[in-house]
């Protein structure tokens, strides 16, 4: 149930990307009009986090579900009925509030259905989401653009949409035993989950703004990369990407385990996060001096690293902040990922066209050791603390 509410939106961003030739064409969209897409999605989604976060707090399940699923169809919709750039800049609108609402809604929902010892676990498989919905994007919207048109696509997206609520009202939801709407736990945890200097929202922001600059230049900028530099074919290059999200997806529910199994480490599994991003950054680097295959094994290192941060982040929230702040922290934090989301790849394309890609791929690997000093400066504050253990 978990999954499908966090796919539904990407079914959408996924889309634009797999459908991005033919989008530019039938729209008549320039390069920047198409990149403004991801600019526009990811900044209505830093915006609109926070105060759907305390929405979700405040809502029944199923009403957020509803709200969650409604959103991500409207954008499809949007979508598959544009027909200038204004159409589909609406859709990253739509896009945006559907993506500002996934994240703070099914955190909650973990923390309030879901036993301690578990939830590491169980939001890496929910973050898998993700990585599903750019399957089904990548293997049925160009089909069907084959056989029919374009707008087929994202039209499909939208009844799959309309399906998983229908799945999650009819079936899914009744099983699930889901509490009142005054949000009261099936598995109270009292003192055990309380608000933690260490790990206070500022620190967690801003690491997420950093993990999100990184993730997304690197997600968006290697293929391209690949392709100008190592002079690989198009379908070579993208091979990049999939190679990127299939280390991610088994490396979220590995790091989702170990979070569960070393709950008290969150904070050396974010500070290896950022120290593993640090040698994929620099392989990138070296490979232009060196040869390929520094590319591919700093690509598969920083899948196993990069794309893991979120699961560590959330299970980090869901120990160290209370109940009832679960939705509200969790749209804070998502503020700062998606804030990064926004203007990384931007930045990096500037960087790339002033001074080169050695310069553009140093500067992630500077992103990435300000994270980790972050959380180092961090530990060091609360290990030399006078409060209690934890602060």
């Amino acid at each position: 149930m978990l999954l499908l509410a966090v796919a539904a939106a990407p079914l959408l961003t996924s889309g634009v990307s797999v459908l991005g030739p033919t989008l530019r064409s039938e729209l008549n969209l320039s390069r920047a009009q198409f990149g403004l897409f991801a600019v526009v999605i990811f900044s209505v989604a830093a915006a609109v986090s926070v105060p759907l976060g305390k929405l979700s707090d405040r809502i029944s399940h199923k009403t957020g579900l509803v709200l969650n699923f409604t959103l991500a169809f409207a954008a499809l919709m949007v979508l598959a009925t544009a027909t200038s750039a204004a159409g589909f800049i609406a859709s990253a609108v739509v896009g945006g509030a559907a993506l500002g609402m996934s994240n703070p809604l099914t955190n909650r929902m973990v923390n309030v259905l879901a036993h301690p010892a578990h939830r590491g676990r169980i939001v890496a498989t929910k973050q898998v989401g993700v990585q599903v919905a750019q399957v089904i994007s990548a293997l049925i919207y160009p089909m069907v653009a084959g056989l029919l048109n374009w707008r087929a696509g994202p039209g499909i997206g939208a009844f799959l949409v309309v399906v998983a609520l229908g799945v999650i009202l009819a079936w899914l939801l009744p099983r699930s035993l889901f509490p009142a709407k005054d949000g009261s736990s099936l598995h109270p945890v009292g003192d055990e989950i309380r608000a933690s200097p260490r790990f206070g929202m500022i620190v967690l922001t801003l690491y997420a703004v950093l993990s999100g600059i990184i993730y997304q230049a690197a997600f968006l900028t290697l293929p391209l990369f690949a392709h100008e530099v190592f002079a690989l074919t198009p379908g070579a290059a993208a091979l990049t990407g999939a190679v990127l999200g299939a280390a991610g997806l088994v490396s979220r529910l590995a790091w989702g385990t170990m979070s569960d199994k070393r709950q008290n480490a969150a904070s050396a599994l974010l500070l290896v996060a950022g120290l593993t991003s640090i040698s994929l950054l620099l392989l990138v680097l070296a490979a232009m001096y060196t040869a390929g295959w520094a590319l591919w094994a700093g690509t598969v290192l920083y899948g196993v690293s990069g794309t893991a941060v979120t699961v560590v982040l959330t299970s980090t929230i869901l120990l160290h902040f209370p109940p009832a702040r679960i939705g509200r922290v969790s749209g804070v934090v998502a503020l700062g990922t998606f804030a990064g989301f926004a203007f990384g790849p931007m930045l990096f394309g500037f960087m790339v066209d002033s001074a080169g890609y050695p310069v553009a791929w140093t500067a992630l690997a500077v992103c990435a050791a300000l994270a980790g000093c972050l959380i180092v400066v961090t530990r060091a504050r609360a290990s030399g603390g006078t409060g209690t253990p934890g602060t």
